[in-house]
């Protein structure tokens, strides 16, 4: 997730956010530390991985290919890299291998959280379908994969569009049990609000169209979606904040039709 300089009343809140760090007060340093949500570092690389695993020998035991890759891998292990790049066959290989198809990271993030985060809608099916990993599972921040799909890197989508590779997935997820487009996490946020600081229109969209979803519930800070949309300050953000402030609030909609009432009385 990207920095942005915000206004000091909007204050952000980062959609896994942790705990303010406590600053050295002799060097007045912080400790480095990522975000819980923040890109992850490629600390591996998965072509390497897929011929590891497909190498590997048939006696290969489950620690062997569950083992996280680096001290900064935070407990992901090469079946999380392999779900959040796509690489379906290095998974396969891995599990197969004995690595848990839903292995929990640091905050409890998964393999299926990495493989929607990225919008590989096929890895992610395969994990439910073959392995019965439950798509309503939160990680210890309370967001859900409606959550990770909103704020889908823009590098998997297309240049320039409004997120509609999303819907797909988003569709699929609707179908799975227990799975809540409502559900706020622990900063208060809905899918409405992830979907908007990724800036994905499309996807804010149908979240309003196919589950009632309008811009009018504020966060625990006080953001509405349309604000954290304008906080990105992009052309592509900008448009998400437009279409929330005119087509997604519902005070606004009633507005419009009570206008329409009176104009057809006249």
């Amino acid at each position: 997730m990207e920095n942005f300089q915000t206004p000091e009343k909007l204050k952000p809140q980062a959609a896994f956010a942790r705990p303010a760090l406590e600053v050295n007060t002799r060097t007045r340093e912080r400790p480095k530390q990522q975000a819980a949500c923040a890109k992850p570092a490629l600390v591996v690389d998965t072509l390497t991985l897929a011929r590891r695993a497909c190498l590997a020998a048939p006696q290969a035991t489950e620690r062997e290919v569950s083992v996280a890759a680096t001290r900064k891998a935070r407990g992901r292990t090469p079946l999380h890299y392999a779900c959040r790049n796509g690489c379906l066959e290095a998974a396969k290989r891995l599990v197969q291998l004995g690595a848990d198809p839903d292995s929990r990271a640091k905050h409890d993030v998964s393999p299926f959280q990495l493989a929607v985060w990225q919008n590989h809608l096929a890895v992610a099916r395969w994990l439910v379908e073959e392995h019965g990993v439950d798509a309503a599972q939160a990680n210890a921040f309370d967001c859900c994969a409606v959550h990770w799909l909103g704020i889908c890197p823009l590098g998997r989508v297309a240049k320039g569009g409004d997120g509609s590779e999303l819907v797909e997935t988003a569709r699929w997820l609707a179908a799975q049990p227990n799975v809540d487009f409502t559900k706020r996490q622990r900063q208060g946020h809905t899918a409405l609000h992830k979907a908007a600081w990724g800036g994905h229109v499309a996807l804010l969209r149908y979240l309003r169209d196919d589950h009632g979803l309008w811009d009018d519930t504020p966060d625990h800070a006080g953001n509405f979606a349309a604000d954290l949309a304008r906080m990105a300050n992009t052309d592509r953000h900008a448009r998400a904040a437009t279409f929330l402030r005119e087509e997604c609030s519902s005070a606004r909609a009633h507005s419009s039709r009570s206008r329409a009432v009176r104009s057809s009385r006249l």
